[in-house]
């Protein structure tokens, strides 16, 4: 059958070794906003903030089922387009990318949100923009397979397990480089909680629950003005292929507060990104 991919948008290996892998992305639909935050001071001048959600499915190695990934994650599949889309490795991205590159420069991948530092009125990146720790996303992998008796449970996946994440300054694979605008490759340090799958007739569907667990922040500091969250540093995919499948990510912002300050500690605007989601999908 002919590999397919689309995206839609909405408004036993040990988990804590770190996954490194191959280069390439995929494509992504606009879940992205540039909005005026609402200010504790009426007086005060209200900036404006950037940001949005992104996801990736990928298959790492369609020529080859026994020697492949098939699923997510930040390094494996890494695309030099903006929506993260490929046919070798095939590739398929939801939502808005970083702009410059999720996963390094130039490249795209991974599923997370961005956020810009605040914007004056004079369109001019100012200030520090802040994701105030406590941020909830949920990220659901959804498999399905030819048949029920078919059924594989991806790699990586601990049902009832909570596991750390931390900062992450720069990239620790594929192709090893930050995009120059990102003030870290994820932003802050992560806690992440794994739901009970469900299994409906040949479908596997598994939710995480990532929350942030410090401040993240995007400054206007020279070539900087993003900060980026990547709940795809859980990584969570199969290695082999079924003869044929649908897999969808999706990913959601359940509770979300930007905090933005045109001046060091001066007032702050708040921004509630809370109900950003998006979603990508390969099958073949």
């Amino acid at each position: 059958m002919t590999p397919s991919q689309s995206s839609n948008t909405t408004g036993s290996l040990n988990r804590r070794t770190l996954v490194k892998g191959a280069a390439w992305s995929t494509p992504a639909i606009a879940a992205a906003a540039a909005v005026p935050a609402y200010a504790s001071s009426l007086d005060s001048e209200i900036p404006t903030v950037k940001y949005g959600v992104f996801t990736q499915v990928f298959n790492s190695n369609p020529a080859n089922d026994y020697d492949t990934r098939l699923g997510l994650d930040s390094y494996t599949v890494q695309v030099a387009n903006a929506s993260a889309t490929s046919t070798t490795p095939q590739s398929a991205g939801g939502g808005t990318f970083t702009p410059g590159g999720s996963v390094g420069a130039g490249l795209y991948g991974g599923a997370g949100l961005w956020f810009s530092a605040p914007i004056n009125s004079k369109g001019e990146y100012q200030g520090k923009t802040y994701l105030q720790g406590g941020a909830t996303l949920k990220v659901t992998l959804k498999f399905t397979f030819p048949s029920a008796d078919e059924i594989i449970e991806p790699m990586l996946w601990d049902a009832g397990e909570t596991i750390e994440i931390p900062t992450l300054k720069y990239s620790e694979g594929g192709a090893k480089t930050n995009n120059p605008a990102l003030n870290a490759f994820n932003g802050a340090d992560l806690t992440v909680n794994f739901d009970e799958p469900v299994i409906e007739g040949n479908t596997w569907t598994g939710t995480m629950t990532v929350t942030t667990s410090s401040d993240s922040s995007a400054p206007a500091d020279g070539a900087i003005r993003y900060g980026q969250i990547l709940a795809s540093q859980a990584p969570v995919y199969l290695t082999e292929a079924t003869s044929s499948y649908t897999l969808t990510t999706t990913i959601t912002i359940t509770s979300g507060t930007l905090a933005l300050e045109l001046t060091d500690g001066g007032v702050q605007t708040y921004q509630d990104i809370s109900g950003l989601s998006t979603s990508a999908t390969i099958s073949r």
